[in-house]
């Protein structure tokens, strides 16, 4: 019986996150080297927010290219794909906004 209460539950828990959207995409606000400091897309006036570091190797798909890193400039708005817990982007990609 607790098995079926159980799967009931998580079947009712799985349609709620699905619900929420958290917007990841990041606007480019300091380029120094190889690495990237990157800040929400979507803040509220009112909150501070720290600067996040991301950091680029030659292997790194920079708008579908290898090697291509001088294409990012301050005020990008991009999606970052990172190793796996990692600061080091295996991919971005600029936003359609």
């Amino acid at each position: 019986m607790r098995h079926w209460l159980f799967a009931f539950i998580l079947l009712l828990c799985l349609p709620l996150g699905g619900c929420t959207h958290e917007n990841d995409a990041r606007i480019v606000e300091k380029i120094t080297g190889d690495t990237l400091f990157v800040a929400p897309s979507e803040q509220k006036p009112d909150e501070q927010y720290a600067l996040t570091k991301i950091r680029l190797t030659t292997d790194t798909i920079v708008y579908g290219k290898t090697n291509y890193t001088a294409a990012i400039q301050t005020g990008d708005t991009i999606q970052v794909t990172f190793e796996e817990d990692s600061i080091v982007a295996t991919e971005i990609r600029r936003t359609k906004d």
